[in-house]
């Protein structure tokens, strides 16, 4: 009789209980680590709920409204929202555990996005160093518009390139001063036309004085700047605009105004600027019930520019206040003479 053969039980432990095999077999194996399950269950079991969603896991509690759940760049339908959700409250651990289940089956370009947007250095930094994806120009905006330096000076020593003028818009839109001056340091070509513009429609003033400052190209800023701070009621982004700049406005920016019901801005404009403004003022400010407004700009003769001519209205002024109540065209003749009038001024 053949005898068998003895394996050394110290042998046999060292195979089972050696990491790096374990490690590669699990490799070729579908499933979550323990500590995972539960929250992939409970995100299973949410997608027959309407409404946000309500994480409670381990003493976790995390309220999404519609506005935090589009800033994580994925449905929530997908698995990928359960990384995302890892990367915003930057739990790199938690991330990578999920990584070692799933692979690069969950991640795309909206990883990187969803890392740069919310200032996740460390997940950025390890999505651009252990993984497929690249860093990006809609990465460096995200960055960018969320003031996060950090990840901006990141991806810039990676590829200057990435500092788009679309990035230094979305910086100087949302009022990050330290962001925007990086950009005028280091990328003086990623300066487009109508920077300032951006940062004067968000009332941003210390970002408009800085480009009014620092940059000499007369295009960093437009009619617009004015335009948009006033239609947005930023009376002292109008003020500096008017005082330190020279490109003005048009009528918009009082007819936006009184729509809006900035009055004191309509007041500004009336006594400091000569453009004045059209009957869409009357009209705008009447439909959105700013009486003070109206009776501003009829105490006042305003709304009386060419443009006014082109269009009638009429109101009717109750208890209640003014409201519009008609709207002429003008005949083809009347429009005739009015061009043939305003040709020949």
């Amino acid at each position: 009789m053949k005898r068998r053969r003895r394996l050394c039980a110290g042998a046999a432990s060292a195979v089972l209980l050696n990491d790096h095999l374990l490690s590669t077999i699990s490799g070729y194996q579908q499933g979550l680590y323990e500590e995972l399950v539960p929250i992939y269950r409970e995100w299973a079991a949410m997608q027959n709920e309407d409404g946000q969603f309500l994480f409670l896991i381990d003493q976790y509690l995390l309220y999404m409204d519609p506005v935090s759940l589009q800033k994580l760049h994925v449905h929530t339908k997908h698995p990928r929202f359960l990384l995302h959700l890892a990367i915003v409250q930057g739990q790199m651990p938690l991330l990578s555990r999920w990584l070692r289940c799933v692979g690069t089956a969950w991640i795309n370009h909206d990883t990187m996005n969803c890392a740069a947007r919310h200032g996740q250095l460390e997940i950025v930094t390890y999505l651009a160093t252990s993984t497929r994806l690249r860093c990006s120009a809609d990465a460096m905006a995200y960055a960018a518009a969320n003031g996060h330096l950090d990840v901006v000076k990141y991806f810039y020593a990676i590829d200057p390139g990435l500092a788009t003028p679309y990035a230094l818009h979305q910086a100087a839109e949302y009022g990050h001063l330290h962001v925007v001056a990086f950009f005028a340091r280091r990328c003086p070509h990623a300066f487009a036309r109508g920077a300032m513009d951006y940062a004067a429609a968000n009332g941003h003033l210390a970002v408009v004085r800085y480009l009014h400052e620092t940059q000499s190209d007369a295009s960093v800023c437009s009619t617009n700047a004015m335009d948009f701070a006033a239609a947005n009621g930023h009376l002292d982004v109008v003020k500096f605009l008017h005082q330190a700049r020279d490109e003005g406005c048009t009528w918009n920016a009082m007819d936006e105004a009184a729509t809006n019901g900035y009055l004191a801005v309509v007041v500004f404009l009336h006594q400091h600027r000569k453009e004045g403004c059209s009957r869409e003022a009357i009209r705008g400010a009447a439909g959105n019930g700013h009486d003070d407004i109206v009776a501003y700009l009829r105490d006042h003769g305003l709304g009386c520019s060419p443009r006014d001519a082109w269009k009638t209205y009429t109101y009717d002024v109750t208890e209640d206040g003014v409201a519009l109540s008609g709207e002429a065209w003008p005949s083809i003749e009347d429009s005739l003479d009015f061009l043939m009038d305003s040709l020949t001024r």
